[in-house]
């Protein structure tokens, strides 16, 4: 049995992510593919354009055989902590032989290569003194790493590159026995905002969400828009069209009421306690607060040259959420990050044996029904996934109150069966 992963958030899915998919099984001649997934929020400090649940449905109708989460404390994180816990989580399942991931450059080799070089550097006092200091004026951590190294090659710093190399990073940290492997990305770029006309070219998920954005009141008329419908999967389409619980176009705006009134409340304490916020940012957020109107508006006015957008919108969410920096989980002996379970969205009926080798050789526990997470999981462990099915609560919230739907109890939620 030949097992492959992939870390993504099919946000939304799309025909890119099903070539990926579909080359990943070619290529690695994987029997099987378990798709690591963010939750309802992302990487770029924002909710999921819909839900956990609704993905996942498409995740295995696009190609995946089994679906877990990758906790929102992670998935939140940047492209650094964003990797370390997904591949922790591959990690211990112990039954994972290749990671696939998209890069600009569509080689693992070279991908390694500056994965290992950087890990080197990452030991000379003069090179950590230096990239700490860019970090504490701001700057994110690619930028910081791009700042301390001199001449870096240029293909090191395009989006998917960079989180191909955190892969790379976290593999090598943890002496892991899995292989990386890189598929060429094809297509608009990672951040284009147009969708291609053209079928047979893929556009990028920004672009989805902005057409979906557009129509977000009406799915019908967002059904009739030609060029979204051309970069749905045929298999996924049926989802969109006819899935009772089909709702989308939840973003920032939904949750700008949310933060103004924890921004509020946590005045007084400042918000340096909340994970990635600095004292500086702290204060800059305590200086602007009197001109909040709303959440993508206050990021665009605290944003400056040394604080990107997305920091400051992961940073934003890590406050609304209640993340904050004294409650880091799990670290094994060699001071690698441990995600203490594995939490099961949804599975192809064909991925029972993979199931069944996952409960038998996988390090931690696979949770399939929450309401059994106590049972099965060290206080830590509980700790880490009461927060998740928290922060789950708390996106459903706001979803149900927009869309007029029933809200999801995480603890009555069984994985989706495909």
């Amino acid at each position: 049995m030949k097992t492959a992963a992939v870390i993504a958030e099919y946000n939304p899915f799309h025909k890119g992510h099903e070539y990926h998919l579909l080359k990943t099984r070619a290529m690695a001649e994987a029997d099987y593919i378990i798709v690591v997934m963010s939750g309802d929020f992302v990487q770029r400090g924002a909710p999921a354009m819909m839900n956990k649940y609704l993905r996942t449905k498409m995740a295995l109708a696009g190609g995946a055989d089994v679906v877990l989460e990758l906790p929102s404390r992670y998935a939140l994180s940047s492209a650094e902590g964003f990797a370390e816990g997904a591949v922790s989580l591959i990690d211990c399942l112990r039954v994972v032989d290749l990671l696939s991931f998209g890069s600009e450059c569509g080689n693992a080799t070279q991908l390694s290569h500056y994965a290992q070089s950087q890990l080197t550097l990452e030991q000379d006092p003069e090179y950590r003194k230096t990239l700490a200091s860019y970090q504490k004026q701001g700057l994110s951590y690619p930028s910081a790493v791009q700042n301390a190294l001199q001449d870096p090659p240029e293909a090191m710093f395009f989006p998917n590159n960079i989180l191909g190399i955190e892969y790379c990073k976290s593999l090598i940290r943890r002496h892991s026995s899995i292989t990386p492997v890189s598929i060429l990305r094809k297509g608009e770029g990672y951040h284009s905002p147009q969708l291609s006309a053209d079928s047979g070219s893929y556009s990028s998920a920004s672009a989805l969400r902005k057409a979906a954005g557009m129509h977000e009141d009406s799915l019908d008329f967002l059904l009739q828009d030609t060029a979204f419908v051309s970069q749905i999967p045929a298999q996924v389409l049926p989802i969109w069209k006819s899935d009772p619980e089909i709702h989308y176009g939840i973003s920032e705006a939904d949750f700008s009421l949310l933060l103004h009134y924890k921004l509020l409340s946590d005045q007084a304490e400042g918000y340096s306690c909340f994970e990635d916020c600095s004292k500086d940012l702290s204060s800059k957020i305590a200086k602007y607060l009197p001109e909040y109107r709303d959440f993508s508006g206050f990021c665009h006015l605290l944003k400056s040259r040394d604080l990107t957008y997305t920091r400051i919108s992961r940073v934003l969410m890590h406050i609304l959420l209640e993340l904050r920096k004294d409650e880091a989980f799990l670290k094994d002996s060699d001071s690698c990050l441990q995600i203490p379970y594995a939490r099961l969205l949804g599975f192809r009926k064909n991925a029972s044996p993979l199931l069944n080798r996952i409960r038998k050789e996988s390090e931690i526990p696979l949770i399939a029904k929450p309401a059994d997470a106590s049972m099965l999981l060290s206080s830590d462990g509980l700790s880490l996934f009461k927060e998740d099915i928290r922060i789950a609560h708390t996106y459903e919230a706001v979803a149900s109150s927009k869309n007029q739907n029933l809200l999801y109890n995480e603890y009555r939620q069984s994985p989706i069966v495909w």
